[in-house]
């Protein structure tokens, strides 16, 4: 099995129709031939079946739960809001005409 690390490449399936395969997809296997050159290429790599079962494991993330905000930052924050909004923009002074 392969996976790929550059680019994309056109994997064609047992439809026939080409399916493009990038560094975000799935390991996946081709003719032997095939699987060595396009790792010569260095556009992929040579992976385990077990090896990659057991990274995407450990890689995938668990869901954190959110955390509120607390009454005081946003205390903070509308009164940094109303202090913007009472500034006045500055004057510009057109120039005079020539």
């Amino acid at each position: 099995m392969i996976k790929i690390i550059k680019g994309t490449y056109g994997y064609v399936g047992k439809n026939g129709i080409p399916i493009p395969k990038t560094c975000n997809d799935e390991p996946f296997s081709v003719n032997p031939e095939e699987e060595q050159r396009l790792i010569e290429l260095g556009v992929a790599v040579h992976v385990d079946d077990e090896a990659e079962s057991s990274k995407k494991a450990k890689e995938e993330p668990k869901a954190e739960p959110k955390k509120q905000a607390s009454k005081k930052s946003t205390k903070k924050k509308a009164k940094n809001k109303k202090d913007t909004a009472d500034e006045e923009p500055p004057a510009f002074e057109a120039a005079d005409p020539v």
